[in-house]
């Protein structure tokens, strides 16, 4: 139903970017579907934006797996 950006579907993991044109109203109010729908599956959700620093969507990552 979704095309994720990059995910590990055995551990229900999925990493997203999201780049300024996700900010769109239209494209926002997809973006918090797809998450509740992802998130009901039981898919732990790391959205990652720009400007954020490597070692912190790294940790945030980790974060995701160890919950696994």
């Amino acid at each position: 139903m979704y095309r994720l950006d990059m995910g590990w579907q055995d551990e229900r993991i999925a990493v997203e970017y999201d780049g300024d044109d996700h900010r769109e109203k239209p494209r926002w109010r997809k973006d918090i579907i797809r998450s509740e729908y992802l998130a009901h599956l039981g898919w732990k959700h790391v959205r990652v934006v720009a400007g954020e620093r490597e070692p912190d969507v790294l940790r945030r990552v980790e974060r995701a797996w160890m919950s696994r």
